[in-house]
């Protein structure tokens, strides 16, 4: 008989159905949009399902206690206690300063615990859940929220790492939570800046995934962002990482083939 504390955790999965959608963006979208998030692109998937939020404390540390993962946990405290209000995360804050190698390993033993396939999200995968079908540039809305009346309602908030998920009106069109107004999050792909400009409009590009042979700087592909962030909260954001990279904003979510 199986004891594992994998079998405790719960992972809020979203079904995401297979078909395209619009990836990209153009310059005219919005004015701080980046070359390596164009030209826009029909992209086809297969379903999928996206965890609902990011991985979060009280997950992880089941993972860690479970499979005896050396992690220096210390570290992340002393990094992370700046930014959450009372000075300590709590179990629903989003893990963070974890590698992608960390991320990894965790996802290796949900494979291995729960018999599925899950995997770290792809870039296009993580966008599709977070603009929908059809494109729209960011999660909640199809005009581009007022970043000044932003700033000036949320306060030193936007400083302020959060629980996931206390932002139920800010759902992706799937349903996904704190895709661009909580932390970066780790894909899967090995980042490739010109990977947009290799396809064409005439072509439907099929699940996509960064190579690394493509990645000029050995870097993987980070999504979403924090609230202070220049490009908030626009879906097409692409970012990028050293693997071995740990840093108080930088987390992830799971994604699952089906």
């Amino acid at each position: 008989m199986q004891n594992s504390s994998s079998t405790t955790i719960t992972l809020d999965m979203i079904a995401v159905p297979e078909g395209s959608f619009t990836m990209g963006t153009r310059y005219s979208a919005e004015e701080t949009a980046e070359g390596e998030e164009t030209p826009p692109h029909r992209v086809w998937l297969s379903a999928y399902q996206m965890q609902r939020t990011p991985v979060t404390v009280r997950q992880w540390r089941s993972f860690v206690a479970d499979a005896h993962y050396d992690w220096p946990s210390e570290v992340w405290l002393g990094s992370v206690r700046e930014y959450v209000r009372d000075g300590e995360p709590g179990p629903d804050h989003p893990i963070t300063s974890v590698s992608w190698h960390d991320c990894s390993a965790f996802i290796e033993w949900l494979q291995r615990t729960k018999h599925a396939a899950y995997a770290l999200p792809t870039e296009a995968q993580w966008e599709k859940a977070c603009r929908g079908s059809e494109g729209q540039c960011y999660p909640w809305t199809r005009t581009q929220p007022n970043w000044d009346q932003e700033q000036g309602a949320a306060g030193r908030d936007r400083l302020a790492l959060r629980p996931v998920g206390v932002r139920p009106d800010r759902a992706s069109p799937y349903g996904c939570l704190d895709m661009c107004d909580n932390i970066y999050e780790w894909c899967a792909d090995w980042y490739d800046d010109v990977a947009y400009e290799k396809r064409t409009a005439e072509e439907l590009t099929r699940n996509p995934l960064g190579q690394r042979g493509n990645s000029v700087l050995g870097a993987r592909s980070l999504r979403g962002g924090p609230g202070f962030q220049h490009h908030w909260p626009r879906c097409t954001f692409r970012g990028s990482a050293n693997p071995e990279e740990r840093t108080p904003w930088l987390g992830f979510r799971v994604a699952l083939a089906v």
